[in-house]
C-alpha cells in the first residue's frame, strides 16, 4: 500500500468518524430542548415533538433511495451531498424564526442523515483493506452510538448556559471538517470510473415510494 493510499483511507475515516457522530447526536439532542422551543415558538405540545420524530422519519424512508444511488455512483459523492445537506439543515435550524422552518430544517437533516447512512458502507467495503473492513464498520457503529449518548446532556447544557440555538450550531464546524478531506479525495480523484449511467429506473423508484410511504407508518 501506498502512503498516498494510505492518507486517503486515513482522512475517509476520520471525515466518517465526525459526520456519522453528528448523525447520532442530532438523533436525540432536540429531546431534553423540546419544553424550550415549545415556549419560544408558542407551539403545542405535538408539534413541538414533531421535531423529534420528523429526522428519523426523513432518514429511515430515503435510506433506501440513496443506498442504491450510493452503489450506482461514487458513495464518496453521496457522503459528502449527506454532509452538506447535513451543513444546510443545521444551518437553517440556526436561523429559524418559527416551528415550521425548524421543522424544515430538521428535515433537511434527516435527508442527509439519510445520505451518510446509507453510503458509508460502501465507502468502507470499496476504497478500505478487506481486512479492515470489519473494523471500521464497527468503529462507524460505535462512534454513531456514541453521538446518540452524548447527545441529549450535550443539548441541555448547551441550551440551559448559551442558547437552543447552539443545539444546532455545535454541527457546523463539524461538518466542515468532515467535508474538508472529501472535497480533497474527489479533487484527487477526477472524473475516473466506470460506473454505469444512472437511470430513473435503475433506482427502484416503486421500493422507493413505498419505503417513503412507509417509514412514517412505522413510527
Amino acid at each position: 500500500m501506498s502512503l498516498r493510499t494510505e492518507i486517503r483511507q486515513r482522512l475517509l475515516t476520520a471525515s466518517m468518524a465526525l459526520a456519522l457522530f453528528v448523525m447520532g447526536l442530532d438523533a436525540g439532542v432536540v429531546n431534553v430542548i423540546l419544553p424550550e422551543l415549545q415556549s419560544v415558538f408558542e407551539t403545542t405540545v405535538s408539534r413541538a415533538m414533531m421535531l423529534a420524530t420528523v429526522y428519523m422519519t426523513v432518514m429511515a424512508a430515503f435510506q433506501l433511495t440513496f443506498g442504491r444511488l450510493a452503489d450506482l455512483i461514487d458513495p464518496v459523492a453521496v457522503f459528502l451531498g449527506g454532509v452538506a445537506c447535513f451543513f444546510l439543515g443545521s444551518l437553517g435550524c440556526v436561523v429559524s424564526e418559527s416551528i415550521t422552518h425548524l421543522l424544515i430544517g430538521r428535515g433537511i437533516q434527516g435527508l442527509g442523515g439519510a445520505m451518510l447512512g446509507a453510503s458509508f458502507g460502501a465507502i468502507v467495503l470499496r476504497m478500505m483493506p478487506r481486512e479492515k473492513t470489519g473494523g471500521i464498520i464497527g468503529l462507524m457503529t460505535m462512534v454513531m452510538s456514541l453521538g446518540s449518548i452524548v447527545g441529549p446532556p450535550l443539548g441541555g447544557f448547551l441550551a440551559q448556559h448559551l442558547s437552543w440555538h447552539w443545539v444546532f450550531a455545535i454541527n457546523l464546524p463539524i461538518c466542515l471538517l468532515a467535508a474538508l478531506p472529501l472535497v480533497l479525495i474527489l479533487r484527487t480523484k477526477g472524473g475516473k470510473g466506470d460506473r454505469p449511467a444512472v437511470s430513473f429506473r435503475s433506482l427502484n423508484p416503486i421500493g422507493a415510494v413505498l419505503s417513503m410511504v412507509c417509514s412514517p407508518l412505522c413510527r
